[in-house]
């Protein structure tokens, strides 16, 4: 990255080797400017300018084929990316109409909007505004929208911010269900 003072190439992270097996929850940990983000970006392919090295995904280089494996990378950003009009129901639907290979039947995609509802806990308010759900529901659609893709990687960057002890309590019960028992590799900042 360029220095926006000197104008000389600048490095944001240096010599990071990290191994992340599939199934298991990874906590990338560190203060304000500690470069998570940076790292979390380059794991998920969404920036990989002026990256050096490599970035494998399954043993295949993630940039020299981000288009053909990039259904395989869910990011969820901090911020809420839903229709507050919609329902969870009706957002999931969406989801997985735009992100589905675009010969999924109709009955495919209700069951894996079906089994998102079940996994994140919240069937019982799949037919509520996503305006008028908790904090902590909300974050739950927020993950639902790439879950429904049934992504292998899952990169989630402050799921947790703004939501009580309880709400991220279980959030981290989520993430570490979808991790142990459904088998996707879930990385969170």
């Amino acid at each position: 990255m360029k220095d926006h003072k000197t104008g000389k190439q600048r490095a944001l992270i240096k010599d990071i080797h990290l191994e992340i097996r599939r199934g298991t929850l990874v906590a990338l940990l560190g203060t304000a400017g500690a470069g998570k983000s940076t790292v979390m970006n380059c794991i998920n392919g969404m920036d990989l300018n002026g990256v050096q090295g490599t970035v494998l995904y399954n043993d295949v280089d993630l940039m020299e084929n981000f288009e053909r494996m990039k259904h395989l990378i869910g990011s969820v950003p901090q911020k809420k990316v839903f229709h507050p009009m919609f329902t969870p129901e009706k957002e999931f639907e969406f989801a997985a109409i735009k992100r589905l290979p675009a010969d999924t039947s109709k009955q495919e995609i209700q069951q894996r909007v079906d089994k998102t509802l079940e996994i994140l806990s919240i069937s019982g308010v799949r037919k509520n505004r996503n305006s008028r759900l908790s904090g902590g529901e909300q974050t739950r659609v927020n993950v639902g929208i790439e879950l429904v893709a049934d992504r292998d990687l899952l990169c989630l960057d402050e799921p947790d911010q703004g939501l009580s002890p309880n709400y991220k309590k279980e959030l981290f019960e989520i993430m570490h269900k979808l991790a142990h028992e459904n088998g996707k590799t879930v990385l969170c900042i």
